[in-house]
């Protein structure tokens, strides 16, 4: 493995993996990583924010997690390459559970794993509505018995609660919540509401973002005339003033 490029050791190395986790084969997981070796996970494995510190640790997680994961699929990130600097080999990696698709960090150091991430990035069946399928927020033109955002919200706040139960309540979704996750949460649980009709708990609505926008004062939020999912994930820095919060084309 030392005579390959970056991507040829990584590679390899997921591919070994792949193969253990697929057939069970906890031991021989185990055996590809250092002894001083760090796997965090967020979610994806543990269904919690847990780092897994040594190979025992991260066999007794595997015992415990692996058939109900079922992690398949492992490879380099599409659109990346691993990089190698001072004996460090890393890459951007993405795979999949029997529920969802992930995205992580590698790093090795001697042909085998030192540090792991792996990140839950959507759930199977619940996607990101992207391209066409993406809520068109502000409405534009004329039509028959339209009614003004006033109107949608208040028919909301007399419903919701009463005549149309929400799957789950967001508490916190406060104004510095931006610095946090819970709007974007509810935000997120909102589009998958009013576009899809599934059930279960991913496709939750949370009223406190029901006429989400780009008004936040604080933080970096996704923007809606920004790049989104499928073409291109905003990454644009937000300047701050006294009327909120706008995009810096570049």
């Amino acid at each position: 493995m030392l005579d390959k490029a970056p991507n040829g050791k990584v590679s390899d190395l997921l591919s070994a993996l792949d193969k253990a986790l697929s057939t069970d084969d906890v031991e021989h997981a185990v055996d590809l990583f250092q002894a001083d070796c760090y796997w965090r996970d967020l979610v994806t494995f543990t269904w919690n924010i847990k780092t897994m510190e040594g190979k025992e640790q991260i066999r007794n997680m595997l015992k415990g997690r692996l058939a109900d994961t079922k992690p398949s699929n492992w490879k380099i990130a599409d659109g990346e390459d691993a990089s190698e600097t001072d004996g460090i080999t890393e890459s951007w990696i993405q795979f999949e559970t029997g529920v969802a698709r992930g995205f992580g960090h590698l790093r090795l150091k001697d042909g085998r794993i030192w540090t792991l991430l792996t990140t839950m990035s959507e759930l199977k069946g619940h996607e990101e509505p992207v391209g066409f399928d993406r809520p068109m927020g502000a409405k534009h033109g004329a039509e028959r018995n339209r009614k003004t955002w006033k109107e949608e919200r208040e028919a909301e706040a007399a419903e919701l609660g009463y005549s149309r139960q929400p799957y789950c309540v967001i508490i916190g979704g406060g104004v510095r919540a931006a610095l946090r996750s819970e709007l974007g949460c509810a935000s997120s649980m909102c589009r998958r509401s009013s576009s899809r009709k599934t059930k279960g708990p991913a496709t939750a609505g949370a009223s406190v973002t029901s006429h989400s926008a780009c008004m936040i004062r604080f933080g970096m939020i996704i923007c809606p005339i920004c790049p989104f999912l499928g073409t291109g994930r905003s990454s644009r820095r937000r300047t701050r003033s006294g009327t909120g919060s706008k995009c810096i084309q570049k």
